[in-house]
């Protein structure tokens, strides 16, 4: 927020160059983005944390500069307006639980001819503000200076009374920015006899807008309760001044003082009649005012500071607070702007701000440490981590929430769970898998000339089992592009599905009873993907991204992944150490025929189920399909190797064992001897 400095002296003398004011409000919390000098007077631009709303106006920053220096703050007098009119409009409140308040005045026969005075313009413009009508300048003038959002209609443009009410399914309003937009349910708006009017908190209507032709406006003040504005302006994809305060809360108490002051400000530029002031009031739905119970001692233990009692009664009733002395626990209660204040701890706060964070002592927080268990998933994430960094992994960490059209891509079939106030509409679904964050990423990557990516990531997924939240944590990576880079030595090649497929059995390599089996996943290739089970349990999948999928989401393929349940990590356990046996290994090569359906899952499985513990490794060497083969068929070498820990095989015992194999592989395979 931008202000001259000449205008907050108005409120509190400082007494402070733009250097030192500067410097004050950054110790408060208000942190100063820049000071830039004009003219006669100074413009600081301040950011304000989401919490500090009441600092959204000049009299509310002038209220922490005042408590800070023991500068006199000047009241907020409200005029008192002489009626001349009797005009006036009802209003009705439909939900007075989001909009408890409702203020109007009409005030006819404003000077059309009238202008913007220099000072207000002077103002309205350092500040950022553009200048469009005399009346709206005064509003916007109002809202700078004491932070009330309001907003004025041409009354001739209203038919009947106003009603604040949700919107009705599919009503259309057309805003001041010329934009037509179709309202949500969950929209509060403002509407006459003949619909909506404005955009409640956000933005009026077009056609209510005031003009240069205008000779009777209403004004309206109100308040509405921060949840009901929340997320909707940009759902409208708009961001307004007003919507900005509402969303972050506005003193409940403050609308019919401001339309006071608005009043007298138009009266003094525009002239006009004014009629009397109109509230429509809930007042059993306005905020009421929580108490706190404040300790000064445990504040004094929390900042480590001795500030004694004194201080801090006079500190805060600076900063408009009501207290209870107690003998050991005071009962505060907040004014009505601060309603970020809730508990202790933030009472606590508010006193350091005051005195000055730079002026408590610096001191190391002292603790005691006690061993503790590391958890094997942390001690086997490790492990994984360092894996994956070796082998020229990089760790993502991507938003929860993805783009509902990118997830849709890739699951369609899938519940998934909306954000209700998403920061955009682009990250307004929960993701369902890590893939989707991690092929964002990807094709970020792609477009700034990256010729190979790999990246994993370690993250919380939303799904639904029979309509009931699930939220397991999974690990995840995609990789695209060249195996290695270029060189000399070696033919460019791009990655595989047995490259990914390799790279997963590395990390798999110390748990037991690992397959994988074809998978059905619909967003990876048919013929390239395969579900990943553990003890007959699928935890996971491997395989390529559907071709489809990486064309609509506008990535370069192909692209491999995988992804598995997190408590993966501890099926492997602690790694189990063995002594290498001093017995010589013996190698045995058959070369089989088997239909191309077979996979070497199931070829790996009639292995172990027959050679059992004597195996010590079994490699597919050699793949072969065409000529010389009956169509459908394919001709397979494996390399068996075959070891005992306490005593060298005998000829008759690999002769038994090779024959028994052989035997196997027909009976479940239909698999026969490739003849040489």
């Amino acid at each position: 927020m931008k202000f001259t400095t000449d205008w907050l002296n108005e409120w509190t003398k400082t007494n402070a160059d733009a250097e030192a004011l500067s410097d004050l409000l950054t110790s408060l919390g208000l942190e100063v983005d820049s000071v830039e000098k004009q003219d006669k007077t100074t413009i600081i631009d301040i950011d304000l944390t989401p919490n500090r709303s009441d600092c959204l106006s000049l009299w509310g920053v002038a209220r922490d500069v005042a408590a800070a220096t023991k500068q006199t703050l000047k009241p907020f007098d409200v005029p008192l307006i002489k009626e001349t009119s009797k005009t006036q409009r009802k209003t009705t409140l439909k939900n007075p639980d989001v909009c408890p308040l409702y203020a109007s005045r009409v005030i006819e026969n404003i000077n059309p001819n009238a202008t913007t005075p220099d000072w207000m313009l002077t103002r309205l413009e350092a500040a950022g503000i553009k200048i469009i009508h005399p009346v709206v300048d005064v509003l916007n003038y109002v809202m700078l200076d004491v932070g009330q959002p309001m907003h004025a209609f041409d009354l001739d443009q209203l038919n009947g009374d106003l009603t604040v009410r949700f919107a009705k399914k599919d009503e259309q309003l057309q805003l001041l920015a010329e934009q037509t937009v179709t309202l949500q349910a969950d929209m509060l708006v403002i509407a006459d006899d003949n619909g909506p009017v404005a955009a409640a908190g956000v933005m009026g209507g077009l056609n209510s807008a005031v003009s240069a032709e205008t000779k009777h406006v209403l004004l309206e003040s109100a308040f509405f309760q921060p949840d009901a504005i929340s997320g909707r302006a940009r759902r409208l994809g708009l961001h307004t001044d007003g919507s900005h305060r509402f969303e972050r809360g506005v003193d409940p108490t403050l609308a019919p003082r401001a339309l006071a002051y608005a009043t007298q400000l138009l009266l003094d530029i525009v002239g006009g009649e004014p009629g009397p002031v109109t509230i429509a009031e809930s007042k059993k739905h306005l905020p009421t005012l929580n108490t706190i119970s404040f300790q000064p001692d445990r504040a004094r233990a929390l900042l480590g500071a001795n500030i004694d009692d004194a201080r801090m009664h006079c500190l805060l009733e600076a900063l408009g607070m009501s207290i209870e002395q107690g003998k050991t626990a005071w009962t505060i209660t907040p004014p009505t702007w601060r309603f970020d204040l809730a508990i202790e701890e933030d009472i606590t706060e508010e006193i350091a701000r005051l005195v000055g964070y730079n002026q408590i002592t610096a001191c190391p927080p002292t603790f005691t440490v006690t061993e503790t268990k590391v958890q094997c998933t942390q001690r086997q994430l490790s492990k994984w981590r360092q894996h994956f960094a070796d082998v020229g992994y990089t760790e993502v960490i991507s938003f929860s929430f993805v783009d509902p059209a990118a997830q849709q891509i890739l699951m369609p079939d899938e519940k998934t769970l909306p954000v209700v106030n998403p920061i955009a509409p682009e990250l307004s679904s929960m993701r369902l898998s890590l893939l989707p964050g991690l092929l964002q990423t990807l094709r970020r990557n792609q477009k700034r000339q990256q010729n190979a990516v790999r990246l994993f990531e370690r993250g919380v997924c939303f799904h639904f089992d029979n309509d009931k939240l699930q939220q397991p944590m999974r690990i995840a990576a995609v990789v695209w592009g060249e195996v290695a880079p270029t060189q000399w030595g070696q033919a460019p090649r791009v990655m595989d599905f047995f490259d990914m497929k390799g790279q997963l059995e590395q990390l798999l390599a110390g748990i037991s009873n690992v397959q994988f089996v074809p998978s059905q996943q619909t967003f990876l290739h048919p013929g390239q993907a395969a579900d990943v089970l553990i003890d007959g349990e699928c935890l996971g999948w491997v395989g390529a991204v559907h071709p489809a999928s990486v064309q609509a989401l506008g990535l370069k393929g192909p692209v491999f992944a995988f992804e598995l349940a997190d408590f993966v990590l501890c099926k492997g356990g602690d790694v189990q150490y063995q002594p290498v046996s001093k017995f010589p290994a013996v190698q045995r090569d058959l070369a089989i025929l088997v239909d191309e359906s077979v996979s070497a899952q199931s070829i790996q499985d009639v292995v172990d189920s027959v050679v059992g513990k004597w195996l010590n490794k079994l490699d597919i060497f050699d793949v072969y399909q065409g000529k010389g083969l009956t169509p459908g068929t394919k001709s397979i070498g494996l390399r068996l190797t075959l070891q005992e820990a306490s005593r060298t095989f005998t000829d008759e015992e690999i002769q038994d064992k090779m024959a028994a194999l052989v035997d196997k592989l027909q009976q479940q395979l239909q698999a026969t001897l490739r003849e040489a």
